[in-house]
């Protein structure tokens, strides 16, 4: 065999290996940017405008007109971080709930929070309180 046909037919396949499933290289990693410095460096590259910096006032404490059992943005926030914790039953139990009852509350203020953008503010603003 020609030792320089090989080479080149190995070099012609790893050529079209790269064509057909070509991998790009990763990605570095470091630092995540925040959402506040993102938003302000796309609107130095001319991107969306940069949101006015928030004063760490929360906003106005929103609630369902609905008359579900949790009616609070903040009732529901507060919740939500308890449902983290180790006893996520005993977060229910110590708020008068269910497992029905909280399927009804959490499908209540999705919904709601899908169609009010302010009311969906008010609770992801508390989550980080």
């Amino acid at each position: 065999m020609d030792r320089e046909a090989i080479l080149a037919r190995i070099e012609a396949l790893s050529i079209r290996e790269n064509a057909l499933f070509s991998l790009d290289p990763p990605p570095p990693l470091g630092d995540r940017l925040t959402r506040a410095r993102f938003r302000r460096d796309l609107a130095l590259r001319g991107g969306l405008p940069a949101p006015p910096e928030p004063d760490g006032a929360l906003p106005p404490d929103a609630h369902l007109p609905e008359g579900a059992p949790i009616t609070h943005a903040s009732a529901y926030a507060e919740l939500l971080r308890a449902l983290c914790g180790t006893n996520p039953r005993g977060a229910l139990l110590a708020r008068g709930l269910d497992l029905d009852t909280y399927e009804r509350v959490a499908v209540a203020w999705s919904a709601a929070m899908a169609r009010d953008a302010d009311l969906a503010a008010s609770v992801r603003a508390r989550m980080g309180a």
